[in-house]
């Protein structure tokens, strides 16, 4: 995935602004969950990714990161987007 989001955004994995999740991320590798933090033209965002899925966390422009992730992500031809209908779970 990185060299996908390198590739296709020209994003920078960055080490985490926030000291407190340097423990965290260097412990939880270790349960197969693992945090990033990346920084590129449109913005900043963390990944989330974990047994159960993969989270974008976008920082700013929410709308405009999730979209460039999502869209990096899809056309890699590695990943899919499952549709979700939120009514099951509200």
């Amino acid at each position: 995935m990185n060299e996908i989001l390198q590739e296709a955004l020209h994003a920078k994995l960055l080490r985490h602004p926030d000291p407190k999740m340097h423990e965290f991320i260097k412990t939880d590798a270790l349960m197969d969950h693992f945090i990033s933090y990346w920084v590129y033209a449109g913005g900043s965002f963390e990944i989330d990714d974990d047994w159960c899925g993969l989270f974008v966390l976008p920082q700013e422009n929410n709308s405009r990161v999730a979209s460039d992730v999502e869209q990096a992500l899809l056309g890699s031809g590695l990943f899919v987007k499952e549709e979700v209908n939120f009514a099951d779970y509200a």
